[in-house]
């Protein structure tokens, strides 16, 4: 599989942070839905939203097939029955069904974040790291409080809290 972006930068939510998404999002979180991770990593955001939300069902894309393997070893021994990772390019996916999608995108070309924008379906609730599309629509996000994130930096993890940007799409 062709790799897109070779994965030199490289960041997750921390728990902490996703304890905290949940909580500014929990109307959301609260009753069923299908989340999607885009940029999965390692899966552990895709994991905790299926152990601490009421998903249904919790879709963990990853294009990194190092990261995406260490997502199912981590799958094997959690306790839940709902989470589908997937080794695949972002722009392959089909999102109609999706409720939330997280997409930290802060280091994806913005010709692509755009294109994943067009996929995302109407009511959807789209929470991620940089505002994308025209500009009419980026004057409709709104910003959450700093959630914890971290990045790795020289083999170092730094951590570090950073607003995330969301929207309802309603186009």
């Amino acid at each position: 599989m062709e790799q897109l972006f070779h994965g030199s930068r490289y960041g997750e939510i921390t728990n902490k942070g996703t304890k905290k998404l949940i909580q500014t999002f929990k109307t959301y979180f609260s009753k069923p839905h299908i989340f999607y991770d885009l940029g999965s990593g390692k899966g552990d955001l895709s994991i905790n939203i299926a152990k601490l939300t009421n998903a249904s069902k919790v879709y963990g894309i990853e294009l990194h097939e190092e990261r995406y393997n260490i997502s199912i070893k981590k799958l094997k021994k959690a306790d839940v029955d709902n989470v589908f990772f997937i080794n695949k390019n972002i722009l392959d996916l089909d999102l109609s069904n999706a409720d939330i999608v997280y997409f930290s995108n802060e280091a994806i070309p913005k010709n692509v974040s755009h294109k994943i924008w067009d996929k995302i379906p109407k009511g959807c609730l789209f929470i991620c790291g940089r505002r994308i599309k025209n500009s009419e629509t980026r004057k409709k996000y709104k910003w959450t409080e700093p959630i914890e994130k971290k990045c790795i930096s020289n083999e170092k993890w730094i951590y570090f809290s950073k607003s995330q940007k969301y929207i309802i799409k309603e186009e």
